[in-house]
Order: structure tokens, then sequence, then C-alpha cells
């Protein structure tokens, strides 16, 4: 079995799968590290690997858990040996949430190319050719810190939360933030009238296009992701 865990800028959380990849288990992380482990490990107790992907600094509560437990943890980065095993091109310094989140697009749909959008505090576009060679890639600001932004920078625009479904053009002043908030590619009745929304929301696939690249899946993961599209 193996234990992987995933630790973003909003939130911790970890699974428990099977040989086959197969989710056992799976939770966000609420208590401590040690707390997690104990109710883990008492379920499970045949684990043999913990991959680990880590973008909120250091980790010393983990790291002392993990000696506890005598476990040899894999962590993912943009030299580790995993990462240069699915992939080719590897930017340096490239993050782990976008490595594990193209490993795992590359393991659903290994025949590419894919586009992968892994929408957590930031939302990151990464463009993977057919033969699995890292193009490049966008990041952009996550829905939450859209709106958070725009309240904080501002002098009257009060702090509202993603929602479900958000008014393509609002009526009043929370429905136009939430809108903006929430604009992304190929949302229906965008109002600049391009299907595939505004010219600035298009820059990922016109560069699928303009390099002659079908993809053959979009993916769409994290814990941000767009309210009412969550996988």
């Amino acid at each position: 079995m193996i234990l992987a865990i995933d630790i973003g800028n909003t939130s911790a959380k970890y699974a428990v799968m099977d040989n086959k990849s197969e989710i056992l288990f799976f939770e966000r992380l609420k208590g401590s590290w040690k707390s997690a482990f104990e109710k883990v490990i008492e379920k499970y107790n045949d684990i043999k690997e913990i991959y680990i992907s880590n973008v909120a600094g250091e980790q010393s509560e983990l790291e002392a858990v993990i000696k506890d437990y005598k476990f040899e943890a894999k962590w993912l980065t943009w030299d580790s040996p995993i990462g240069k095993k699915w992939l080719n091109n590897i930017p340096e310094g490239y993050g782990a949430d976008r490595l594990a989140a193209d490993i795992g697009a590359i393991a659903s749909c290994p025949t590419g190319p894919l586009l992968v959008v892994d929408a957590g505090t930031c939302i990151t576009y990464d463009v993977i050719d057919a033969n699995h060679t890292v193009l490049g890639g966008s990041i952009t600001p996550g829905i939450a810190l859209r709106l958070r932004a725009m309240h904080e920078h501002t002098a009257a625009l009060p702090l509202y939360g993603p929602e479900v479904f958000a008014p393509v053009i609002g009526t009043e002043i929370e429905g136009a933030l939430r809108g903006g908030g929430e604009e992304r590619p190929g949302r229906e009745g965008c109002p600049s009238g391009e299907p595939d929304g505004p010219p600035e929301r298009r820059r990922i696939p016109d560069q699928f296009r303009h390099q002659r690249l079908h993809p053959r899946s979009e993916g769409l993961s994290g814990a941000g992701a767009f309210p009412g599209e969550r996988l």
C-alpha cells in the first residue's frame, strides 16, 4: 500500500492507495500529523511507501512523525527520480503540486497531449506533449485569492466566497464580483462573445493550436477546483 500526502497552501490531504492505485482512504488534515498517522496505521498496517507533495514550506512535525515510524518518504521535487520517470524537460524549480498533477494526468491518459489544470490557492495550467515533455504553462491567482484581492485592495468592494453557480454577468455587486472571480476558459455565454472565453484567458488553449497540439484530455484537479466542477 501507498500513503500519498499533498500539502498545499490552503490545506493538507492524505490518502491510502492499494497497488492498483485505487483510493482506499482519503481525508483532509484536521489535527496533528501524529494523530493522522495513528489513524491510518491502525487501519492500514501494510503501508510500504510514502509519497509527499509539499508547497507549503518546512514540515518539521511531519518529518519527525515519519522518522518515528521508520518510514522512508519520497518527496516530489523537480529533480526527483519519480518526476524524471514520468516527464521530460522538467523546468528547474517546477512545483511539487504541478508535478503530482502532471503525473496523475499521464497515468490517466498516457497518450497525450495534455492540458493539466490544478486549481488550489493558485490555478496552474501545464502543457504536456505526446512524448510527455513539459512545454510550459502559467500560474494565476485562485478563485478565493482573486475575490480576496479585490476586497483587500479596494475601499468599497466586499468579500465574498466562491459560489457553485456564479453568474456570467452580475446584476448587482455580489454577482459581478463572483462572476469575475470565477471566470474561466470555456464558460458558456462569456461576455466577450468568444466561445473559449476572453483573449487573456485563452493563452494556453491557443498554445495548443499554435503548436498543432490537439489535447486528448484536459484534467482539472485541486482543493480549489471551480465550484460545481470538483473531481
